[in-house]
């Protein structure tokens, strides 16, 4: 027990200290899996858009095959856990008809026994953290606790790195408008009167070679710095 306490900690230190999504997820099912002494873990987020399960990630599985593979909040254990919120463990899972049989090809494995708990925060779930075939009997009361305290710091976690990865975006829209900007100014020839605002989002022009030269431009103007008026000065 005391060395589980210490393994928990250090997941915190480490989940708390990364911003990476890619490298969260693959620690978490890492770590998870050495806890509990099981074949696979496995990861699923919820997509509020298509109000449904997709697999974040999972032991030995290749990344593209997950994202091409959602999950149903309906007839599957996991969204049973999702909606329902609650802890699921099972010991013999081919008798539940909630089964997910893509899981099973997903994984790559025969699933035998399973641990699910949800990932939330404060108290909403986002997601579902499941804990396949535990490799020594079954799965007990201890693991569950020990899943639910690291999908809760997981749920935190991988919430905070996406919301550093959305303000990464951000920055770097703002960076490149800011270059289209600067090429658009450079673009302009010296011979070329500039008014600006007027009440067209679009730029007008005096002659055919003028307009013709605009719209060659790489990456012209779907969104201008500002509104203007330009004239083609022969």
């Amino acid at each position: 027990m005391a060395e589980h306490l210490a393994r928990l900690i250090e997941v915190s230190v480490t989940l708390n200290s990364t911003l990476n999504q890619d490298e969260l997820l693959q620690f978490i099912i890492r770590t998870a899996t050495e806890i509990l002494d099981c074949e696979s873990v496995s990861i699923l987020l919820y997509d509020e858009k298509r109000d449904r399960l997709f697999f974040a990630a999972a032991t030995g599985s290749d990344p593209k095959k997950l994202a091409e593979t959602p999950v149903p909040l309906e007839k599957s254990l996991a969204g049973t856990i999702f909606r329902e919120n609650k802890v699921v463990c099972l010991s013999d899972v081919q008798r539940d008809a909630r089964h997910f049989l893509a899981v099973s090809k997903l994984v790559n494995i025969e699933v035998k026994n399973l641990l699910g708990v949800p990932m939330r925060i404060h108290d909403k779930p986002t997601g579902v953290l499941e804990a396949l075939n535990k490799r020594d009997g079954d799965f007990d009361e201890s693991d569950a606790d020990i899943l639910a305290v690291i999908a809760s710091q997981a749920a935190v976690a991988i919430h905070n790195a996406r919301m550093v990865e959305a303000l990464q975006d951000a920055n770097n829209d703002l960076r490149d408008a800011d270059q289209l900007k600067t090429n658009f100014r450079h673009w302009l020839p010296t011979n070329c009167v500039r008014r600006w605002g007027s009440s067209s989002g679009m730029p007008l022009f005096s002659s055919r070679k003028a307009r013709a030269s605009f719209q060659s431009m790489p990456n012209r103007c779907s969104t201008l710095p500002c509104r203007c008026v330009v004239w083609w000065m022969p």
